[in-house]
């Protein structure tokens, strides 16, 4: 029986640089593996190497148990995180054996899913060249890998850990951000906190399949998504700037309470969407 030893590493600030804990994890390769696992274990072993650990978020938390064993975790879904610190560097894999953030297998795991999730991030990375958002340093289809930029602390652990305070500046950033977006024909359903940092005091996003191509998003799910962001990722007083600014519309609170109440952004929502 082959064996490796992993390093799993827990940064206590999210994406940041202070206390790094390491946990030792093992995996065994026996007979009974693949070849694709075996491969993804030699994978994660060479970036191991080259000084980055794999990262597990802190604030992730189990919503799917089978006894013991967590099947689903409240972060991460569709990649494998590692990140060298020194360098400012974070690699993202696209791999069907990858395990999560949140220290679970994929939960979208199919090779098709994962291929048009890479290539997709890879394209908007490259067209946004890092404005508000990391700057894509290198990919590679083989093996579907990213490496980005080092955002720093994300807002779910700046909220948690720090006054996160929202200026007017972040109301700018959040429409100049998605103006962008739009202008390369695409639409963001959804703005977690885990995937969104401040970078020298500005909002900046990362990860980007739940980014829509825009003629396949419904217009009340994207006023939907708006008005979640707010009090997050810009003040909560500044919804109805945001929409007019993205949406070239002026909608009454109650109108925006009525489409929110009618309007379920959910996986399956979500999945249509993609056709994939």
């Amino acid at each position: 029986m082959l064996r490796r030893d992993f390093l799993s590493t827990t940064l206590i600030k999210g994406f940041g640089l202070v206390g790094i804990s390491t946990i030792s994890a093992t995996r065994n390769l026996s007979s009974h593996t693949s070849l694709e696992e075996a491969q993804f274990s030699d994978l994660i072993a060479s970036w191991e190497r080259r000084g980055f650990k794999v990262f597990r978020h802190p604030h992730s938390k189990p919503i799917l148990r089978d006894g013991t064993k967590t099947l689903k975790a409240s972060i991460g879904s569709s990649a494998s995180i590692l990140i060298n610190p020194a360098e400012r560097k974070v690699v993202k894999i696209f791999h069907p054996h990858g395990i999560t953030v949140g220290g679970t297998p994929l939960t979208q795991s199919s090779p098709d899913v994962l291929r048009f999730f890479y290539r997709k991030e890879a394209e908007i990375l490259s067209a946004l060249n890092g404005f508000h958002g990391p700057l894509l340093l290198e990919k590679d289809d083989v093996t579907q890998t990213l490496v980005m930029e080092y955002l720093g602390e994300d807002l779910l652990t700046l909220e948690k850990h720090k006054d996160l305070s929202l200026s007017e500046k972040s109301t700018v950033d959040f429409i100049d951000f998605n103006l962008r977006l739009s202008a390369l024909g695409y639409r963001r359903l959804s703005f977690f906190k885990t995937n969104s940092y401040l970078r020298n005091g500005r909002i900046a996003y990362g990860d980007f399949k739940d980014t829509l191509t825009e003629s396949s998003v419904d217009p009340n799910h994207y006023l939907a998504a708006i008005v979640k962001a707010g009090g997050t990722h810009f003040p909560q007083s500044a919804v109805q700037q945001v929409i007019e600014a993205l949406t070239g519309k002026t909608i009454l609170p109650s109108e925006i309470q009525r489409i929110i109440a009618n309007t379920e952004l959910n996986s399956s929502t979500w999945n249509e969407a993609h056709k994939v």
